[in-house]
This record gives structure tokens, C-alpha cells and sequence, in this order.
């Protein structure tokens, strides 16, 4: 079972994770972050020591947990190999990334992907939330498991193609959808109306999707096929270009799923 963990960042995953794993009783032995700053505000919240030097980082640690962007993890890893644990595993939190990144500096490495989106000052039910695990053997592999199941009810093995499959559908679903609600609030705003006279509509479309198939809670002008009012539509958004071609296409693209 892991215990000992190093997290190797100190920004919105890491800060949760590091969180959860210290109330599960676990020990953060390490934050490392090129920010000393965020290092020590994180650290002293979980007990732990801090460094933004990658000699400096524990090597009795079981686990060395990479919070970090995508484009810093082969860096990161390559600087902090030859101070670890030999022994230990490397895992990375992201959902796009290979698990392979990892293999020219571990012997044990992988994945350890919370499908969820984080903000520091955010509360969220860690326990609801679906881990995902990739892993470079079996062994690595129940650990990381075990170690998700000490957070979560929600484990699941999957390959790194998988992974890639939900990392696509979470930002479709999540940050496009996001940027709809942005766009929506700047058209209500100009219009001197307020986003949150559509607050309640979003919130009952997400209840829907809870225990129903997205496909059959379509609803609104496309498809019903009602051209008509998408036309009267399309001429009010002549102001808006931008947001006149992305109502013509979302439109469209409707009316081919029900066709």
C-alpha cells in the first residue's frame, strides 16, 4: 500500500490531491514546485516539507506523483529520476499524456487521471469523483488502484487510448459547453438582461442527463426542424458574425443527428 507520497506541483490538482491524500491519513512527504511560495502554502496545509530544488526531493517516497501541465512532464521527470526512490512509482494526472512518458526514467510508472475539473477554492465530494488508472505492469497497477480506492468509489482500468477517448469528451462536454454559457452571458449582457435568467435551464438540462441518453433530451428549434424561428434567429445574430456561425453550424449539426 502507498503511503509516503511526493507531489511534484502545487497548483489546483495538486492542491486537491495532496488535501484528500492527508485526510485519508496518508503522508505527503515532499511538495515540490518551481514556486517556493505556492510549495510552502501547500506544505504547511498537509504537514509536509517543501523545495523547488529537484535534488532536494525525498527519496524514501513511494510515490512520485506528477501535478504538472503536459508539456512539463517528460522535463520534470527527467530532473527529479536521479533523486528518487529507484524503487517507486511515477505517475502523471493527466488525461491526455501518455503513460509512456514515463518509461525511459522509471521502472514503474503510470497514470493517475481524476476526471474532474479543479479550482483551489473549490470545494468537491472527492468520493464521487472517477479515477482512471494506466499503469507499466500489474504490480504498479494495483497500487495505484488501491491508492485511488483510498479517495474514490469510482476506479477504472483503462489503456492510454481510452484515456486520450475521455480526455476529448471531458472538454467538449466541459469547456465548450463553458465557453456556450460565456457567450450567452456577454449576448444577455449587451442586451441588458441577466445570465442568470438562464441559470435555471442549464441547471435542469444537466439533471436530465443524469439517468437519460443526451440524444433523447434534445430539444429547441433544430430539432424540431422548426427553420422558421432558426431563420428569425440567424437575422438577429447578423450583428453577432461570429456567434451567427456557430448558431448555423450547431444548428446543422443537430438536424443531421435526428435525421
Amino acid at each position: 500500500m502507498i503511503r509516503h507520497i511526493c507531489i511534484i506541483g502545487a497548483g489546483n490538482v495538486a492542491t486537491h490531491l495532496s488535501l484528500s491524500f492527508y485526510k485519508k491519513g496518508l503522508t505527503i512527504d515532499c511538495i515540490h514546485s518551481r514556486s517556493i511560495d505556492k510549495a510552502k502554502k501547500l506544505a504547511l496545509q498537509v504537514d509536509s516539507d517543501f523545495t523547488d530544488q529537484a535534488d532536494k526531493i525525498p527519496k524514501n517516497s513511494q510515490l512520485y506523483l506528477l501535478c504538472v501541465p503536459d508539456d512539463a512532464i517528460v522535463p520534470v521527470a527527467k530532473s527529479i529520476h536521479k533523486h528518487s526512490n529507484p524503487k517507486a512509482i511515477i505517475a502523471h494526472t493527466s488525461g491526455s499524456a501518455s503513460s509512456t512518458t514515463l518509461q525511459r526514467f522509471f521502472s514503474h510508472f503510470g497514470v493517475f487521471y481524476p476526471l474532474q475539473t479543479f479550482s483551489k477554492n473549490r470545494e468537491l465530494i472527492i468520493s464521487e469523483i472517477p479515477f482512471f488508472i494506466t499503469a507499466s505492469d500489474t504490480k504498479t497497477e494495483k497500487e495505484l488502484a488501491a491508492l485511488a480506492k483510498t479517495l474514490s468509489k469510482k476506479i477504472q482500468i483503462i489503456s492510454d487510448k481510452q484515456r486520450m477517448v475521455l480526455h476529448v469528451a471531458a472538454v467538449i462536454s466541459n469547456n465548450f459547453s463553458n465557453y456556450l454559457f460565456q457567450v450567452s452571458a456577454t449576448l444577455l449582457k449587451n442586451n441588458d438582461l441577466d445570465f442568470s435568467n438562464i441559470k435555471p435551464l442549464i441547471l435542469e438540462t444537466a439533471a436530465k442527463i443524469q439517468d437519460k441518453d443526451p440524444k433523447d433530451m434534445q430539444t429547441g428549434p433544430a430539432i424540431r426542424k422548426d427553420q422558421k424561428t432558426i431563420e428569425h434567429h440567424l437575422d438577429f445574430l447578423k450583428d453577432y458574425p461570429e456567434l451567427k456561425e456557430l448558431y448555423r453550424f450547431m444548428s446543422q449539426a443537430i438536424q443531421k443527428t435526428s435525421s
